[in-house]
């Protein structure tokens, strides 16, 4: 396993079906990266396991897409990927969290705008 291993040759293993030396470069280069962003962002252990795993195969799908067309490097790609799916992920915590407090408050049915200011 080389050690720094140039984006072409990740992208060229995932498309050549060779996903166990990519993802495994990406595994020991990024995964400390990522899993560090998602705790700053509120995450738990589980939470950057679940959003690391997530990520990598987000990013093999986009490349087998021919959607990622390495104007970044892989390592901007991938934390940019991981931000995207850790808020979509809180979004949707999110909407559970008001879903139940609703409907124990016995607003089932309505919807509220909560306004600050």
């Amino acid at each position: 396993m080389h050690m720094n291993l140039p984006d072409d040759a990740i992208v060229a293993g995932i498309l050549s079906n060779d996903l166990n030396e990519a993802i495994f470069y990406i595994y020991k280069q990024y995964a400390e990266l990522i899993s560090f962003n998602v705790v700053t962002m509120g995450g738990g252990l589980q939470d950057r396991e679940d959003i690391f795993q997530e990520t990598v195969i987000t990013f093999i799908d986009l490349v087998r897409k021919s959607k990622f067309r390495g104007d970044s490097s892989i390592k901007t790609f991938l934390v940019s990927v991981a931000q995207n799916v850790w808020l979509n992920e809180l979004k949707i915590i999110e909407n559970k969290y008001f879903s139940n407090l609703l409907k124990i408050i016995g607003f089932s049915g309505y919807k509220i705008v909560l306004c600050f200011y």
